[in-house]
């Protein structure tokens, strides 16, 4: 209950607006009346402890609520990174709960914590909160992220591309309601062209922008702030223009007794503008006290980036007065500044004003601007599409949903074929692994066919030896056996000295015999009957029988490193296919003398198959090939593998298939 009960003081305590921000020139009005009578050093005391406090609340929407309030109230008293924190706490628990609202204006707010001293990151994460407003379809929310990137890209200099996004900003919100926010957008696309030197778009823009002051009526405590900074941009493009009288006129239009008081940071800019028009129209007196108070303001306000050009300004003063050092001390701190906002024009023009006042660096100050320039142009040159702002201009004479239903249903068209031509795809690669699988399993039929054929072949072969060497066993070896015993039994109860002399030689007989029966028993083992079949004793044997029925001499090697049994069927009946045709075609046409046939692997999955012979050759750039050379080429396709063949003629031929397993 207490948890709740704090939720709900702290809702009430920060009626805050959740789009107000200070680029907008609107301020917070804060509900509570005790509240803002608050120093700023009690405020954050007392946000600090409420932010202690919010540690311990419930993941629900009141919690998360509060603390952006709470971050809110950070970021306009300057304390950025308390501010970021407590975004990204709430983002975080928005994200848990998947509460994409929370989640699109936590990074709308973590954005703007990071806005002056993070501009890259600031960037990021407006652009991430603009693809979250997308897609909750908040147009106005999209639009206001397009033109904080738009802002961003502005003050680093990127004036093409900071142009396209605050036009797409105007194409969603030129029919919203908003005119607080068509006002900034306005003025910001002016501000573009005025940086980029087209001052009369520039000027047209801000005029357009003025257009809008007449429906902020009820935004009348606000009012005052918008006709300031618009007459202050209106009069920065007459001083571009040198009409320095016009612009003076401009900026004391607005110089009010309410100005000082309500508004002491847009007062200083007026004045630091004003004294820099004094400046060049002569009047140095009164220059200089308007050019210093301008400085005085923004420096008791805290906010450092608001000093760089008066600083600028009062640097370019003391060198037309001849004032060098001081001169040179204030564009140094101007310089300063600006590279460490990364304020880019800032940057170049105390440079620029450095390298012709302070005259021993001059030439270090005009190699940086020359450097900066260079790195800016870069910058621009990647920015170079001109048609966003031609795309609004031309968008608010072509509202009609003809066009819009036409896009969609290109769209939609365009969607369908590439569906179709996805699914055409899938079909092919399915078809052709399909296919690929089929060939495989032919492969291995074939390869079976040709194992059981030598198989049966061996085992004829076999019989016929076996029946060799019984016959051999019968006709000869016994019947000497028989006649050798029937002669030892005759001598064997004689004691004549002739029988035991012819017994000897009968002992002598069997030991002869005894060496026949040995070289029976070895043709037994021979390597053709004893051999165990395998894919090896398929290749050499038909490499063998080609050898036979020619007079070439083959030599076949095989890498013993090899594991036969882990590659693939398709691929061995294809080496044994390409083996048979390549020995055919070379007994046939190449009256080759020597021939070698081998296997080895170039890689762990490479398996090369090489066949070289010393023959007549051919004419391999001939268009005209032989059957028997496009079936190699058509099984080596089919098992994926890589044939080359290369032959010169009378010097032979060599065919190199690689395969990978």
């Amino acid at each position: 209950m207490k948890k709740i009960l704090f939720i709900f003081i702290l809702l009430m305590l920060f009626m805050l607006p959740s789009c107000s921000k200070h680029k907008e020139q609107s301020f917070i009005k804060l509900s509570s009346s005790k509240y803002k009578q608050f120093t700023p050093n009690q405020k954050l005391h007392y946000l600090d402890s409420l932010s202690t406090l919010s540690h311990s609340l419930p993941n629900d929407s009141l919690t998360r609520s509060a603390l952006l309030h709470l971050s809110s109230e950070y970021y306009f008293l300057n304390r950025s990174q308390q501010s970021y924190d407590l975004s990204k706490n709430a983002f975080q628990l928005a994200k848990k709960v998947k509460d994409s609202s929370v989640m699109a204006k936590s990074l709308y707010y973590m954005g703007d914590s990071y806005e002056i001293t993070h501009k890259d990151s600031a960037y990021f994460y407006y652009q991430e909160a603009e693809k979250l407003y997308r897609l909750l379809d908040d147009t106005k929310m999209t639009g206001r992220m397009l033109f904080n990137k738009a802002y961003v890209l502005f003050y680093e200099g990127n004036y093409l591309e900071s142009e396209i996004q605050v036009a797409k900003a105007l194409q969603l919100l030129k029919n919203s309601d908003d005119q607080e926010m068509l006002f900034t957008c306005y003025n910001l696309l002016a501000s573009n062209f005025e940086r980029m030197e087209e001052y009369d778009e520039g000027l047209y823009y801000y005029l357009m922008a003025q257009k809008n002051l007449s429906n902020l009526k009820k935004y009348d405590s606000k009012k005052n702030n918008f006709d300031v900074s618009l007459s202050v941009n209106i009069a920065n493009i007459y001083e571009k223009q040198h009409q320095f009288l016009k612009a003076k006129k401009e900026l004391e239009l607005v110089i009010t007794p309410d100005l000082k008081n309500k508004w002491p940071n847009e007062y200083a800019t007026v004045i630091g503008n004003l004294g820099y028009v004094l400046m060049k129209l002569g009047d140095f007196k009164k220059s200089k006290t308007l050019l210093l108070e301008s400085l005085s303001i923004s420096e008791k306000s805290g906010i450092a980036s608001t000093k760089i050009y008066k600083l600028s300004n009062l640097g370019e003063y003391f060198a037309v007065v001849g004032d060098t050092a001081k001169s040179i001390y204030y564009l140094k701190q101007s310089l300063q500044l600006a590279e460490q906002f990364k304020q880019s024009d800032n940057s170049k023009l105390a440079l620029e004003l450095l390298s012709k006042i302070d005259f021993k660096n001059s030439l270090k100050y005009n190699k940086r601007y020359i450097a900066l320039s260079d790195s800016l142009a870069k910058v621009q040159r990647k920015s170079r599409n001109k048609y966003a702002r031609i795309a609004y201009e031309t968008s608010t004479v072509e509202e009609n949903n003809k066009v819009l239903t036409e896009r969609n249903l290109y769209l939609l068209l365009g969607i369908l074929l590439l569906s179709f031509v996805l699914v055409i795809w899938f079909w092919y690669a399915r078809q052709k692994e399909f296919n690929y699988r089929q060939k495989l399993q032919d492969a291995e039929l074939e390869l079976f066919e040709l194992m059981q054929s030598y198989q049966t072949d061996l085992t004829v072969a076999k019989e016929k030896e076996q029946n060799r060497i019984a016959k051999e066993l019968h006709d000869t070896i016994m019947n000497r056996l028989y006649g050798i015993r029937l002669q030892l039994g005759l001598h064997n109860s004689s004691d004549k000295k002739e029988s035991k002399e012819k017994i000897d030689c009968y002992i002598d007989e069997l030991q002869i015999l005894e060496k026949d029966i040995r070289a029976v028993v070895h043709d037994l083992h021979t390597d053709e009957i004893a051999t165990q079949f395998d894919y090896l004793f398929l290749l050499s044997k038909c490499i063998k029988e080609i050898q036979e029925v020619g007079l070439t001499n083959c030599n076949f090697e095989s890498d013993p490193m090899i594991d036969w049994g882990a590659i693939s069927s398709l691929v061995k009946i294809t080496i044994y296919r390409i083996v048979q045709e390549a020995m055919s075609n070379m007994h046939k046409y190449a009256n080759a003398s020597q021939c070698y046939v081998q296997l080895y692997k170039e890689t762990p999955s490479k398996l090369i198959l090489r066949i070289t012979d010393n023959g007549s050759g051919f004419d391999s750039t001939s268009l005209y090939q032989g059957i028997g050379l496009k079936n190699m080429k058509e099984r080596a396709t089919q098992a994926r593998a890589e044939f080359v063949i290369a032959s010169v003629l009378q010097q032979g031929t060599t065919i190199k298939c690689s395969f990978t397993v």
